[in-house]
């Protein structure tokens, strides 16, 4: 058996090979950014002898090559060789695409990508050339309102991308000789074709390779190993699963890749794998800065490395395993080593422990889907995502509602809002906490949300409180968590913003009729502001009237604040009554001083009115702060 790579040198018009993703990569994600430099990097580079574009390793799969490296730049050049033989019907480019009946690129889980990619080449050759947009099948492509299938997502990025190379060249048609461009990229783009020695580990040489550099997210690794752990009959199944419960992550970028030493890195990597004899050039495709937004509606309230700390806590709870002693997405790997060693070669319950872990995480996904607020993107507002909705906000004009339950659903959601935002936290410690609850306990009931939110808000939103639901999740949540007005600050200088986000919400589900609020929502706000202006501190503090109390203070956006701060009561009260989803408490405290015509011009309060107005802050003060106390009891 051959012990070494075998490596080879081809170019496109050399290469006869059909290549396989298997189940273990990610979709393919490459967008402009990505795809602009590499067009750019083949007309930059057309008058040379040759470009070489980096490696793809590989290994033997019956008629295919699993490719374990390259994918996104292999697939990017099949998407542009499809592009460019659509114009000329040069034969050379369709042989890259097209071998022995189907498409030369296949995907081992995404049926319905390889269907379009057969549906892509069916339809350019029987279409004349120069067809425009013949990348819009659309049965192969979600419609706008359908963005839970990853394969079809798949098949978007696809699609985006014939149209970024489309206007690439129109764009670039007066720089650019179409006929040498299309000689280059057949003729001189080079690449480096490696396959594994016969027998090799597939999954442990994905791993290898992207442990050993930042090309992957940790979670790519992590997925590499639970489905190595899997029997063949049931990876398909799993891979599946773990891309839908991944869906939506792969296509927003929550965070950036930095380039490192890779290149020096991998020759020393495969000669240490499998002892191969010669140096291997190597171009890290996946190490680059991805800086573009992806055009997706929605975005999940955290990232993808956070869900599966979440979900290994519920998990290490559920079938009572040590629980990690850390939580940082940085260090995803690390937190679990742990897990990661019960999936290992020679543990007998490897694959057991492999699926239940990937279909809690399905479940989580669900709950998430389910019950879970949503980032949406276009609307810059948070909802749930689902049809599920409806079961949280109610069409007024359906009188066989249930007014208990859609008063319930709506608190639920919009104490979630309370939650996200008054968080100053990525780990979102309360929703990990929830996420078990649903799984387990199937209780999404708002009471249960308000006592999570309440051990937090008393005990310290802290990794040890968060750990302590998953040691002894009823002591946590039949904790007494009593508010105690001496142990919080409620002045200005010495405010946590939190309080001023359970204000608003306490104020909407107690006050909402009241204040005639019920279609406001929480939103973020960051800017603390006095309602009696700061720049008249000397005057009012001459007449003890405490501006810098609870009773004046309100939470407003930033670009509120542009247009509140340093004005007078008056002119701050005329700019409040503009505002379309105002703060409540702010709402609350200028509907007192109207009652009372205390809403004129700074110069025009006269001593009487200013011991009014003290009262009225007092008031508002204790007001607010017993409908806490009554919350908390």
């Amino acid at each position: 058996m051959n012990s070494k790579f075998v490596i080879e040198s081809t170019s496109i018009l050399s290469f006869k090979k059909k290549v396989n993703i298997p189940s273990y990569q990610r979709p393919y994600c490459w967008g402009k950014e990505e795809i602009e430099k590499l067009l750019n990097d083949f007309k930059d580079n057309s008058e040379d002898d040759y470009y070489f574009i980096g490696n793809v390793i590989t290994i033997k799969n019956g008629k295919y090559y699993d490719l374990i490296d390259g994918q996104q730049r292999f697939t990017t050049i099949w998407i542009l060789c499809l592009y460019l033989y659509s114009k000329s019907r040069n034969n050379q480019l369709f042989e890259l695409c097209y071998q022995e009946d189907s498409p030369r690129l296949h995907f081992a889980i995404r049926t319905e990508t390889n269907n379009y990619l057969k549906a892509l080449l069916k339809k350019v050759e029987d279409s004349s050339a120069g067809e425009d947009k013949f990348w819009k099948i659309d049965q192969f492509l979600p419609d706008e309102n359908d963005l839970t299938n990853p394969t079809l997502m798949q098949n978007l990025n696809i699609a985006k991308s014939f149209r970024i190379i489309d206007e690439w060249i129109k764009n670039d048609i007066a720089t650019i000789n179409i006929k040498k461009f299309e000689k280059f990229v057949i003729e001189k783009v080079q690449f480096k074709f490696l396959v594994a020695p016969e027998g090799s580990d597939e999954n442990n040489l994905f791993i290898q390779i992207n442990t050993n550099g930042t090309q992957f997210q940790h979670y790519d690794i992590l997925k590499a190993e639970l489905i190595n752990a899997l029997s063949h009959d049931t990876k398909g199944e799993y891979s599946k699963k773990w891309e839908w419960a991944t869906e939506i992550f792969y296509f927003k970028t929550d965070s950036k890749q930095e380039k490192n030493g890779i290149d020096e890195k991998v020759d020393l990597l495969l000669s240490d794998i499998i002892n191969s004899e010669g140096g291997v050039e190597y171009f890290g495709e996946e190490n680059e800065e991805n800086t573009e937004k992806q055009e997706n509606k929605f975005e999940y309230l955290i990232s993808f490395n956070t869900i599966l700390l979440h979900t290994l806590f519920i998990y290490s709870k559920k079938y009572k395993l040590k629980l990690p002693e850390h939580f940082n997405e940085e260090k995803l790997l690390d937190i679990f080593q742990y897990f990661r060693k019960s999936v290992e070669k020679g543990n007998l319950h490897r694959e057991i422990n492999a699926k239940y872990f990937i279909d809690l995480l399905a479940e989580v996904k669900e709950k998430m889907n389910s019950h879970i607020l949503f980032k949406d993107i276009e609307k810059n507002t948070f909802s749930l995502l689902t049809e599920n909705q409806k079961n949280y906000e109610y069409d007024d004009d359906d009188d066989d509602d249930d007014e208990v339950l859609k008063q319930q659903n709506s608190e639920f959601v919009q104490l979630q809002r309370m939650l996200y935002h008054s968080s100053n936290d990525k780990k979102q410690f309360w929703l990990g906490v929830l996420l078990d609850r649903l799984i387990n306990n199937n209780d999404y009931s708002l009471k249960v949300l308000e006592k999570i939110d309440n051990v937090f808000s008393i005990r310290g939103n802290t990794f040890e409180i968060y750990k302590s639901y998953f040691e002894d999740s009823e002591i946590f949540l039949s904790s007494e968590s009593l508010f105690v007005i001496e142990n919080f600050s409620f002045t200005f200088k010495n405010f946590n913003r939190y309080w001023f986000y359970k204000v608003e919400y306490l104020l909407w589900k107690n006050y909402k009729e009241k204040l005639n609020a019920t279609n406001n929502t929480i939103i973020s706000r960051t800017s603390v502001e006095h309602v009696l202006p700061q720049k008249e501190e000397a005057y009012f503090q001459e007449n003890n009237v405490k501006i810098n109390d609870f009773g004046n203070l309100i939470l407003i956006t930033v670009s509120e604040n542009s247009g509140f701060s340093a004005k007078s009561l008056l002119k701050k009260y005329e700019y409040y009554e503009k505002l379309n989803n105002p703060p409540l408490k702010m709402k609350l405290l200028f509907n007192q001083l109207e009652e009372k015509n205390l809403l004129v011009q700074d110069s025009e309060l006269k001593k009487e009115n200013l011991e009014v107005i003290k009262t009225i802050l007092e008031s508002n003060k204790m007001e607010i702060l017993s409908l806490i106390i009554q919350h908390y009891c």
